[in-house]
């Protein structure tokens, strides 16, 4: 007994959830035929699921493939986009962006999120997969690799389902209306040029073991069904009758089968049968059988191993009796007959000597009316042809000759022909392609229309204005669809009950001034389609009569005789409608309509985009005036210290909308000491500048209060920060300048410092030498908790420059902070000897122009003592001279 009837595993298949067809929003004055796509079926020969063979996967990588997934991506800002097949297995056959590496092999459809589109047969989104309990579980989630999804089914020809077009991104990601429409536009294209690689691959796959297989078909005798786990076998009358069995004598095993093959075919039959079960794939096996009268018969068994729902390993197949094929002749001639491939035998004198089945469905006629006749009269229309040219070439050149060719009716066929020159005539095979005609001819229709998709994206992708967008759809979207008028309305800000019309393209000025404003209840068909959100359809002039009195005189002022009045929708919002006008009637078929959703799709895109940007801009402009305000009040007049100088910027963030929480400050305490702080809020917003005032003003009045070292200072502002529910976290760095008896009679200073997770001081010293003052950070400030903080002492030689700083002078993007501290560093060590204005501006200017953060900057020189004041140290000012001084303006920057 073969032991392959051991090897029986389970599983077990997922339910399939039922389709949710949804609705295209149309209103009956054209109605759209439904289309209900069937869930996902075999897509490659033999499935998991045990259904039959349909055609050939594409090979990977086809290029038209690639180029609609590139397509899919950009246009909706993606990740990376997919094509794949979903069957028994998944494949990849396409990608683009991140995903253009990953197609090849297959992969269980079970791991994979496009599953919820093929076997759902509807579109699906995911926007958060971790937290989406269909897919958080599954592997290219947990890995990171897909963070949000959207894909919409890929039919076939058959109305099958057989894949999904889909995009992908690491991130969650919310998916608009337009997202779903554009992407259902994407998808015939890649459903026809899906169909034209299969149907590609199924001719170019037409090969000797394929025929072979077909003619075991088509004179099969018996067949049979084998359950692996319980070893039931059951076979029909005619095998029971090849094996020398009957129903009494047939014991329905597997040992029944063994019992009567021949002892030298044993072996290679049990390891087919062994690897079918393995892979879950195809058996084959040629084999002898001993009869009970001691008679020896060939069979050709061909089956396939399958798994049923409830985990069950079953195998099922034909046999057939090839006993007579063993002679040459009869084999040859039962491949012919078997064969999907037309095959047509001319003699010398282009006589017909043979057809087989496959001639006789092609010509419609059988055999005994084609042998024997003349071909050229047989087939009228090949005479003159290059079905003519190209046999009467085989013929004289003694070459192969391959073409395509139409033949009109009554036969109304394409066909790929290969003709085959012979000793005694011409063999000619041919193939019926008119299906793959029609995939061609619906490709290059789907192609023209993602050209005029792609052109319109890329323009409506450039416009910066409302004017810009009204001029882009008048000048290439109306012209597009053939149009010669349309307009692009939108409630009117001021009185939402009214559309304002944004464009009247060709219809000029009596139709500007009389529908540039329009009631929303007007009974047109803009209007309709604004307050339902529904596309409205008038096919033609009867059509625009019955559809109210006013449409005569929309007639006559526009020249118009059918319109399309589309919505404008932006995340379940109507923000809009647009309208497109033909001076011929209109047919409003399905390719039509789908170029009409799509360009209404994008229109409403960048519509929005605009509004959003425009309303930005005004909040941004008054945002703006107030951040300027309240930043400059919070900068306050620098002490002039004896024999120090104090320089301070500030440069706010690229966008002026946002108010930083970045500050400086300076100013002396009773004992004499010169505080300085450069400090920074998180956030950038007003709440962030507001906190940062707060911070600041306690800072100051502790500071100020306590006249302790820069820790104890810091220590108590994090007690007064919490005790008061300031809601704050910053970080800071507080610094004192001190000078003991003993210091000042050496000329020296002593900068005393406490961090709380700031970047480090710069300290530049008159030799030219730079180095940061690291020492270990405290935790930033607003915690709540009780830390320990730490002072830091350094002395400061006669001509040493401090620098503190916010980390917009040194962060950047993508950059470690390290690499910033380190460039500021080499920047500012060859500019110490300048002036400490002119440092200041110097380093600004290398180094904060491509901050998307706020700039504080707060530096120190120390003079020597043992001289005058300089001139650029300022007159010098202490606390006294600054008593009722206003807010000093802002330093430049």
């Amino acid at each position: 007994m073969p032991s392959a009837m051991m090897d029986a595993a389970s599983s077990r298949n997922p339910s399939r959830p039922g389709p949710d067809l949804g609705d295209r929003h149309v209103t009956p004055w054209t109605p759209r035929p439904p289309h209900e796509p069937r869930s996902a079926t075999t897509v490659e020969a033999g499935d998991a699921d045990g259904g039959p063979a349909r055609r050939p996967l594409p090979a990977t990588g086809d290029a038209g493939l690639r180029a609609v997934a590139a397509l899919a991506a950009r246009l909706l800002s993606a990740h990376a986009a997919e094509v794949c097949l979903v069957g028994g297995t998944r494949t990849i056959v396409a990608g683009a962006a991140a995903a253009a590496g990953s197609t090849g092999g297959p992969t269980s459809p079970e791991e994979a999120l496009c599953t919820l589109v093929a076997r759902g047969g509807v579109p699906s989104s995911v926007e958060d997969a971790g937290a989406d309990v269909r897919v958080a579980h599954l592997g290219p989630v947990t890995r990171g690799e897909v963070g949000a999804y959207l894909g919409v089914p890929l039919v076939g020809d058959d109305g099958q389902v057989v894949g999904a077009l889909c995009v992908l991104e690491r991130s969650p990601r919310r998916w608009s209306t337009t997202d779903h429409d554009l992407l259902q536009h994407l998808a015939p294209a890649v459903a026809a040029q899906l169909q034209i690689a299969a149907l590609d691959a199924g001719v170019a796959h037409a090969d000797r073991r394929e025929v072979l297989a077909g003619a075991a078909h088509a004179a099969g005798i018996g067949s049979f069904t084998w359950d692996v786990g319980d070893d039931v076998l059951v076979w029909d009358g005619p095998l029971l009758e090849v094996f020398g069995y009957d129903e009494t004598t047939f014991s329905g095993t597997i040992d029944a089968f063994s019992a009567r093959l021949h002892p030298d075919d044993a072996e290679p039959v049990d390891a087919a049968l062994r690897a079918a079960i393995g892979r879950l794939g195809e058996y084959a096996a040629d084999f002898r059988v001993v009869r009970p009268d001691g008679t020896t018969r060939w069979l050709s068994a061909r089956g396939r191993a399958h798994r049923d729902p409830a985990g069950r390993t079953h195998v099922l197949g034909a046999v057939t009796d090839v006993t007579a094929l063993r002679e040459q002749e009869a084999r040859v001639a039962a491949v012919l007959e078997a064969m999907p491939v037309g095959y047509l035998g001319l003699d010398a004198d282009w006589r017909i000597a043979y057809v087989n089945a496959e001639t006789e469905r092609v010509a419609g006629a059988p055999r005994r009316d084609l042998v024997g006749r003349d071909f050229w009269r047989t087939f009228p229309a090949t005479v003159g042809t290059v079905f003519e040219d190209s046999y009467r070439r085989a013929v004289r050149e003694r070459v192969d000759v391959v073409f395509d060719a139409y033949y009109p009716a009554p036969l109304d066929v394409w066909v790929e022909v290969r003709a085959v020159p012979r000793d005694d005539g011409l063999a000619l095979y041919f193939v019926d392609v008119t299906d793959r005609r029609r995939a061609l001819e619906d490709r290059d229709l789907a192609a023209r229309r993602l050209r005029r998709t792609a052109h319109f994206a890329l323009a409506l992708g450039r416009v910066a204005t409302i004017d810009d967008l009204v001029r882009t759809v008048a000048e290439d979207g109306l012209a597009e669809l053939g149009c010669n008028g349309g307009s692009v309305a939108a409630p009117d800000p001021e009185d939402p009950s009214t559309l304002v019309s944004l464009l009247a393209s060709s219809y000029g000025a009596q139709a500007q001034q009389e529908y540039g404003r329009l009631d929303l209840h007007a009974d047109l068909p803009v209007a309709a389609a604004a307050r339902t959100g529904r596309a409205v359809l008038v096919a033609d002039r009867d059509a625009c009569l019955a559809y109210s009195p006013e449409m005569g005189h929309v007639l006559e002022v526009t020249g118009s005789v059918a319109f399309a009045s589309l919505p404008l929708r932006v995340e379940d919002r109507t923000i809009g409608v647009v309208t497109a006008g033909w001076d011929a009637p209109q047919t409003f078929d399905e390719h039509q309509l789908d170029l009409l959703e799509t360009f209404a799709a994008q229109v409403a895109q960048a519509l929005g985009r605009l509004q959003a940007l425009d309303a930005e801009r005004a909040a941004a402009a008054e945002v703006a005036g107030l951040s300027a305000a309240l930043q400059r009040s919070l900068l306050t007049e620098l002490p002039e210290p004896d024999h120090l100088e104090l320089v301070a910027r500030y440069v706010p963030a690229a966008d002026a909308a946002q108010v930083g929480g970045d500050w400086y400050d300076a100013f002396t305490v009773r004992d004499g000491s010169t505080c300085l702080v450069v400090g920074d809020v998180t956030g950038h917003d007003r709440a962030a500048a507001v906190q940062m005032a707060q911070v600041r003003n306690l800072l100051r009045g502790t500071a100020h209060a306590l006249v302790e070292p820069p820790a104890a200072v810091l220590g108590a502002l994090d007690g007064a920060m919490r005790d008061l529910a300031v809601g704050a976290l910053a970080t800071a760095v507080l610094a004192r300048v001190e000078q003991g008896a003993d210091a000042a009679a050496r000329g020296l200073r002593t900068l005393r410092w406490s961090n709380a997770g700031h970047p480090p001081p710069l300290l530049l010293t008159a030799d030219g030498h730079a180095e940061f003052l690291r020492r270990p950070s405290d935790l930033l400030l607003g915690l709540g908790l009780d830390i320990e903080r730490h002072d830091h002492t350094r002395e400061l030689p006669p001509g040493s420059t401090v620098l503190l700083f916010t980390d917009g002078l040194v962060e950047r993007r993508g950059e470690d902070l390290d690499h910033g501290l380190e460039r500021l560093r080499r920047t500012a060590a060859p500019l110490g000897h300048l002036p400490l204005q002119e440092l200041c501006d110097e380093l600004l200017q290398r180094l904060a122009g491509d901050s998307e953060d706020d700039v504080a900057l707060l530096a120190l020189r120390a003079h020597p003592e043992d001289r005058p004041r300089p001139a650029e140290a300022g007159p010098g000012k202490g606390p006294a001279d600054l008593v009722g001084d206003a807010p000093g303006p802002l330093p430049p920057g």
